[in-house]
């Protein structure tokens, strides 16, 4: 859901509290229910665009030399996209870029390899985050529909 339905199921929802407090004098617990569900969305929207700041820019290898398990040492070719072309001694292999690293399949002595498992654990928040907006908006629409 985007912010622009988000913003008009908020004005159905303040419709929805006048019509309320007209009709039965006043559904307090609905409109704090309401109320409180809105402002955990905002929060966690303000938070996921704070912590979304916090990841770092991975470095591009190409040109540099990287150690693999098996294969030994062998030198970055391309590294785009998520993916990482190496070549170890003549034989030319592509990995996922950061998740070779984070695996422990590839190491690079010329490169501060902490910056995966901070984004890593940034992405941990991330996904929280997400599953906490979906929670309130699924809840704010079932409050809309009551």
């Amino acid at each position: 859901m985007d912010r622009g339905n988000l913003n008009k199921i908020l004005e159905q929802y303040i419709s929805r509290f006048d019509e309320l407090n007209e009709k039965s004098g006043n559904d307090e617990g609905y409109k704090w229910r309401a109320e409180s569900r809105f402002k955990e969305y905002w929060n966690a929207e303000e938070s996921l665009k704070q912590v979304q700041e916090e990841i770092e820019p991975l470095p591009d290898l190409t040109g540099e030399q990287v150690q693999h398990k098996k294969y030994g040492k062998g030198n970055v070719l391309e590294c785009e996209n998520g993916r990482m072309k190496i070549v170890f001694s003549g034989k030319e292999v592509t990995f996922q870029y950061p998740q070779a690293f984070v695996n422990g399949f590839l190491t690079c002595n010329e490169m501060d390899e902490t910056v995966f498992k901070r984004n890593g654990e940034i992405e941990k928040k991330i996904e929280s985050l997400k599953k906490e907006i979906k929670n309130a908006q699924l809840e704010l629409q079932r409050l809309y529909t009551c």
